[in-house]
């Protein structure tokens, strides 16, 4: 028979914290951003949305603690009973402006997405949520700082189904967190932030073995017969473009499509022969494949469109 049921113990736990010099409850394990805003306050915030697993790339949501020395983001730092969370100071203040002018001085000239009905608002609002946040803190792009804008990137079209505007990308994660760990299907992801990582077909790696110390990409098809599973996540294949064949090792959860004689990206290291993959990507629908994987396949002649036709380089 199960034990009773202290009330207590059903109730959520409160904590009391001063935010901008007011007294203020949130809920124990409740992020300040999250707790400012059911109590009224706005702290600008670009890289989190509700549902999603916050990240703290933009800052923009930075406060002051008091007796801390640096600022922290609020979307992802809990409130703690008499913590002291300075939001409109003027330290927190001038960080948060700064952020979204820099933000904003990489953007195009012309924006993407707008937001009102009027050409002033669909003028003033262009760039979304930074747009929305600079009006509301009166943030102008200083002329010296706008002369040092990034070379614009072109964008990405290699999916069939969608272009990434690359040049008003802000780095904040939030599309690669909605695919990755909401949808599970790794559409968009992050790419050559920790340095470039060379893609080759596994006959390129048969010929010229990379030493183990390399991380790179291979890609190709994920040969008839070779998918073995071990414990837990554990599972081997082998790779192949026709020429040569690579066999693959990752301890870790599988895309949805992942399945042999279908297109697959890997990134790893090639260990005695092995290739040692920490992260697996597979097509994103029933007839997209990864175009590195495409021009390997036609390099060896045994590429297959959809439409049944061979194709080669």
């Amino acid at each position: 028979m199960n034990a009773p049921v202290n009330p207590n113990e059903l109730q959520l736990q409160t904590v009391e914290f001063k935010l901008d010099g007011k007294t203020i409850i949130s809920y124990e394990g409740e992020t300040i951003l999250k707790a400012a805003k059911r109590h009224g306050v706005d702290i600008p915030h670009l890289c989190f949305k509700d549902g999603y697993r916050p990240d703290g790339n933009c800052r923009a949501c930075v406060v002051e603690i008091n007796g801390e020395r640096t600022l922290a983001p609020s979307c992802c730092r809990s409130a703690t009973p008499g913590m002291d969370v300075k939001a409109n100071s003027e330290r927190a203040l001038k960080s948060q402006k700064l952020v979204l002018e820099m933000l904003l001085s990489d953007m195009p000239d012309e924006g993407y997405k707008w937001v009102g009905d009027s050409d002033e608002e669909q003028r003033q609002q262009q760039h979304g949520e930074l747009s929305t946040w600079a009006t509301r803190l009166d943030v102008q792009v200083r002329p010296e700082l706008k002369a040092l804008r990034r070379k614009q990137p072109a964008a990405d079209v290699s999916h069939p189904a969608m272009a990434v505007n690359l040049d008003a990308c802000i780095q904040c994660n939030r599309c690669v967190r909605a695919c990755r760990e909401e949808q599970v299907n790794d559409v968009i992801g992050y790419a050559m932030r920790d340095g470039i990582n060379y893609f080759r077909s596994p006959s390129e790696v048969a010929a010229e073995p990379p030493s183990p110390n390399e991380t790179f990409r291979i890609g190709g098809l994920v040969a008839e017969g070779s998918i073995n599973r071990g414990n837990g996540h554990e599972v081997s294949f082998v790779v192949t473009d026709g020429g040569a064949s690579i066999p693959v090792t990752y301890a870790g959860i599988l895309p949805d499509l992942f399945a042999e004689k279908q297109g697959m990206i890997g990134q790893g290291n090639l260990v005695n022969g092995t290739f040692e993959a920490i992260e697996i990507l597979a097509k994103h629908d029933e007839t997209y494949m990864p175009k590195e994987v495409i021009d390997a396949l036609k390099e060896q002649g045994i590429y297959v469109d959809p439409n049944g036709v061979v194709a080669t380089n």
